[in-house]
């Protein structure tokens, strides 16, 4: 391929993934009713402070300190569905506060805390909650610092726990899909020294993990490293959740061994409707792990029957005109109970080989 098509091929595939980051939220319960609440985000990241704009960049950071990581909590607001609730622990436990559309759409406060402090508070929040649990969240591509608080803002609704955000420096700029590409490799070090300076101060299945797009291709890194370390038993981990993962499946299914022996259960959430993985497939030539299977491929193309690993389907609930959503909701409501939610449906299919489960709207 051409250069200059081949530049209009990354151009086409970052625009399309641009215009899907748009992500419905997902209805939590309880009892206090509101448009907007503001939830406190732990955050460590890569990325480079502004010291004007009080922000992270879409840049590196390259100060030694911490090793390249910088620790704090944001304190964004989503905003919230009709009739859509908060749960009260939410309010009481982490910190959650209703708020109106006008102050909400401006909120983004950062604040910067050494690393025992960081983890002094956290550990405070993640006892003070009925799960006694951490989720750990890994945004993908085209994600500024924001947006990527405020995914893991609706994920904390959904898991009703605290969410530590690990932001690594995307640009945040719908042409940059290789800046981002590079960006995130350059993050593995970084990435792996949070993760396991967080995991050596909880018990072990304390912490689960939730990675989207090309942000797990870091959670498999370091998934891989610590089974070649020796590291993977005990499970530390008490669920790894692969949503849309932007990975080459052939590739991840010769080591998916590894990741999955790390936790006590792995999801691999995939869609048919995920365009922005469909693109992503003709820019690097095979399809990516997020793709549900194309007519001319095979069952056993998929990863394979795993002992605690499962394949959900959601490609009736994928959100967006492109797909590639975080279906929060189902995700929460997967890792608590096993099953999608209110009004759906998860049906398991035996023609593929393991765990493969399909959600659907249910009947009504």
């Amino acid at each position: 391929m051409r250069r200059d098509v081949q530049m209009q091929t990354i151009t086409a595939i970052s625009l399309v993934i641009a215009f899907s980051t748009a992500i419905a939220p997902t209805p939590a319960s309880g009892a206090e009713k509101a448009s907007w609440v503001s939830v406190p985000v732990y955050f460590a990241t890569s990325r480079q402070f502004d010291d004007q704009k009080k922000t992270y960049t879409g840049y590196r950071n390259r100060e030694k300190h911490n090793q390249n990581v910088d620790y704090g909590i944001v304190t964004v607001a989503v905003d919230l569905a009709p009739g859509q609730t908060i749960d009260k622990q939410g309010v009481s436990k982490l910190g959650w506060k209703l708020t109106d559309k006008k102050a909400g759409q401006k909120l983004e406060n950062i604040e910067q805390l050494p690393i025992e402090d960081f983890y002094k508070s956290l550990q405070m929040k993640h006892q003070s909650t009925e799960f006694k649990e951490t989720c750990v969240f890994v945004h993908g591509y085209n994600n500024k610092f924001g947006a990527a608080a405020r995914s893991a803002a609706r994920l904390s609704i959904a898991l009703k726990e605290p969410v530590v955000l690990f932001s690594w420096p995307s640009a945040g700029k719908t042409k940059n899909y290789t800046t981002d590409e590079c960006n995130a490799e350059w993050s593995v070090r970084p990435f792996q020294v949070f993760l396991q300076g967080l995991v050596n101060r909880f018990e072990a299945k304390q912490v689960m993990t939730v990675s989207h797009s090309m942000g797990n291709r870091l959670v498999n890194w370091y998934l891989q490293s610590r089974f070649d370390n020796g590291n993977a038993q005990p499970k530390k981990f008490s669920e790894v959740v692969l949503t849309s993962p932007d990975i080459d499946r052939a590739t991840f299914r010769n080591y998916f061994y590894k990741v999955a022996a790390n936790g006590e259960k792995t999801r691999i959430f995939v869609s048919k409707k995920d365009l922005p993985l469909r693109l992503s497939k003709f820019v690097h030539g095979n399809p990516r792990t997020g793709s549900d299977l194309a007519k001319d491929e095979q069952p056993w193309e998929l990863p394979g029957n795993i002992e605690g690993t499962q394949t959900v389907n959601f490609t009736e609930v994928d959100s967006g005109k492109m797909g590639h959503s975080i279906q929060y909701g189902v995700i929460g409501n997967m890792h608590r109970t096993n099953t999608p939610g209110a009004d759906l449906t998860a049906e398991p299919d035996p023609t593929y080989k393991g765990d493969y489960l399909y959600v659907r709207k249910a009947a009504k």
